[in-house]
């Protein structure tokens, strides 16, 4: 079954005690639990994407904590980085979803390659949640964050909808909230150039 090759892959990854972690015991309740989310956002230097220049973490029901390099502009150093992964691991495993947009295939990748730390990043991807792929399966787009922001009355994607607002109306069950959705990611798609499937 795919859920016992993914505890199979975070084993071989170095992930021991994979039996009780919460999303295999309970998934409906750990799924459902929208306050229990963290998300994760990582900005890069556009010269050089193996710096990244800052990271946010956001709590649900939490101010944001952003770390940036130890001097403006720097990049910030392997360690913090590996802090962060490590920190996201930790939070997963006390049942805690962490969410992303785009961050499989940019934030946490990036972060594994620059770190070293590549079977950390993996086993945090492994059990994270991609909201750019959740839309882009219930839409015919994968819409870019700005416009998902757009689509719940913000103009910036770090004000009121921030990952946790998105995932939850993506994953509330909500036929309206999906429809929203959807309906703002395929009208957004002409305009803001949206990777189309």
């Amino acid at each position: 079954s795919i859920i016992e090759s993914t505890k199979s892959a975070l084993r071989l990854l170095g992930l021991t005690k994979v039996e009780n972690l919460p999303e295999f015991v309970d998934y409906e309740g750990w799924i459902n639990d929208v306050e229990k989310s963290v998300t994760l956002d990582a900005e890069w230097n556009p010269d050089n994407p193996s710096e990244i220049v800052s990271i946010q973490i956001k709590e649900y029901g939490k101010e944001p904590e952003v770390i940036y390099g130890k001097k403006d502009g720097q990049a910030i150093d392997a360690d913090t980085i590996t802090d962060v992964l490590q920190r996201l691991e930790n939070f997963q495993n006390k049942g805690y979803k962490v969410v992303l947009f785009n961050g499989l295939n940019s934030d946490l990748l990036y972060m594994g390659r620059v770190t070293g730390q590549t079977n950390l990043a993996a086993r945090v991807s492994m059990r994270a949640i991609d909201l750019m792929l959740i839309a882009g399966e219930q839409t015919t787009v994968f819409p870019k964050l700005d416009n998902l922001a757009k689509a719940y009355g913000s103009r910036r994607k770090s004000t009121e909808a921030s990952g946790e607002t998105v995932y939850a109306d993506l994953n509330s069950g909500d036929a309206s909230r999906i429809a929203n959705a959807k309906k703002y990611a395929n009208e957004y798609y002409e305009t803001n150039k949206t990777v189309q499937r």
